[in-house]
């Protein structure tokens, strides 16, 4: 599979989730030190219906 190619698996399952205004981010960095998020960082989701992150 090319690097630059999603899984079938991941894109199926990702479909469900993504809604307009989603933003994904996809890299083919490998995991380091470098590449972690800062202390502090967070990810925001909402469940359907709820209006609070």
């Amino acid at each position: 599979m090319p690097s630059n190619a999603i899984a079938p698996q991941f894109l199926a399952d990702v479909r469900v989730l993504i809604t307009p205004g989603t933003t994904l981010v996809l890299s083919d960095a490998p995991v380091s030190g470098h590449t972690r998020s800062a202390s502090g960082f967070n990810i925001l989701t909402t469940k359907q219906g709820d209006s609070t992150p």
